[in-house]
């Protein structure tokens, strides 16, 4: 056990190791000063806790490893200043929990393996200042959370893995401010969720995988732009849903691949969804004002298309098929019952297969344009 406190100085504890273990504790506070704790080993784990507390300055905690693993906690508290954890290993796994509290200041959270997995949580709390949490791995898993609470500031959150999995979930808070959430694996598959909310602020998530995914993302802010973008592989659950409750956009765009199923929601007038997918894939778009799915041209197998425009609102509809017989549904926006329907435009390219097409139009201005395809339900076959 390391336990130092002091009024007015800089605060340094070491613990290094190359085949046992650090399982002891370090505790540091001070007033006005740096807190500097130090975990490095070589073979064996640090599992030892690292607590510390400043009232204006810094805490930075480290545990850093080759082939043994980080296990444990690190907890940083500063008033006026900002804390630094980082938890790194080449071969082994960082599965401590990191907490990181700042009044006026940032919060930088890492955890980071090349072949092991990362399975610690991350927790933020920042009242005026910024947060920026990352967990990282080339061959592992990442199965950590990363959860982010921001008075006035921005909350930054990134997991990414070379052919490891995600399946770690993010959220992120900010009262005003900026939500940025970023999910990346080349190979491995995706599962879980980004949660993302604002009062005042704008909304940022992505995932991409090449592997399958079974995600969502979901946002909501008061006054804000929220802009949502998914990529993935065959065999893909996706769900986006953006919420604006007073005024803002909303971009929603994913790519999947074949045998998928993809729901697209907005409550946006303004909204836009976009949308390219393989065969075999079922997708639902929801609200907005403009909404488009493109069907890849090598894909195998029909795709089943549900477009419902947002109501009150001109609405733009868009679909490109594949050969497989797609069946297809348009519903145009709709009026409120009391003054008046909107135009809406439906356009729909039909290549292979025996194609169905059934469009809803309302009273007041419809346009619909039928290109290719053997069979159709439209009201017209060619612009009306």
């Amino acid at each position: 056990l390391q336990s130092v406190e002091t009024q007015q100085a800089d605060m340094q504890q070491s613990q290094v190791n190359q085949n046992g273990d650090n399982t002891g504790n370090q505790i540091a506070a001070t007033s006005t000063g740096t807190n500097q704790q130090v975990q490095e080993n070589q073979n064996s784990d640090n599992s030892g806790h690292q607590i510390a507390g400043t009232i204006l300055g810094a805490n930075q905690q480290t545990q850093e490893n080759q082939s043994g693993n980080n296990e444990g906690s690190q907890t940083g508290v500063a008033i006026v200043g900002g804390n630094v954890q980082e938890q790194r290993s080449t071969e082994g796994q960082a599965s401590g929990e990191q907490a990181a509290l700042t009044i006026a200041g940032a919060n930088v959270q890492d955890q980071s393996t090349s072949s092991g997995d990362v399975t610690g949580s991350q927790d933020s709390g920042v009242v005026a200042g910024g947060s920026t949490q990352t967990q990282s791995s080339t061959t592992g898993d990442i199965d950590g959370s990363q959860v982010a609470g921001v008075g006035a500031g921005g909350a930054q959150q990134n997991q990414s893995s070379t052919s490891g999995n995600i399946t770690g979930e993010q959220d992120g808070t900010v009262v005003f401010g900026t939500v940025e959430q970023n999910r990346n694996s080349v190979s491995g598959e995706v599962e879980g969720g980004q949660t993302g909310d604002t009062l005042i602020g704008d909304i940022n998530q992505s995932t991409s995988t090449n592997g399958s995914a079974n995600s969502s993302q979901t946002a909501t802010t008061a006054v804000g732009n929220i802009n949502q973008e998914h990529r993935s592989g065959d065999n893909s659950n996706v769900t986006q849903e953006a919420n604006v409750a007073i005024s803002g956009s909303s971009t929603q765009q994913a790519q999947v691949g074949d045998n998928s199923t993809v729901t697209q929601e907005t409550n946006v007038r303004a909204g836009t969804q976009e949308l390219e997918v393989g065969g075999g894939t079922v997708v639902t778009q929801i609200g907005g004002q403009s909404q488009s799915v493109s069907v890849e041209k090598d894909s195998k197998g029909r795709v089943i298309t549900n477009q419902i425009a947002e109501d009150c609102t001109s609405s733009n509809q868009f679909f490109q098929g594949g050969n497989h017989g797609d069946r297809i549904r348009q519903r145009a926006s709709q009026g409120d019952g009391t003054w008046y329907d909107y135009d809406s435009s439906g356009h729909v390219e039909l290549n292979g297969g025996n194609d169905l097409y059934d469009f809803e139009g309302n009273s007041e201005a419809n346009h619909v344009r039928v290109i290719g395809g053997t069979e159709s339900n439209s009201p017209n076959s060619n612009e009306d």
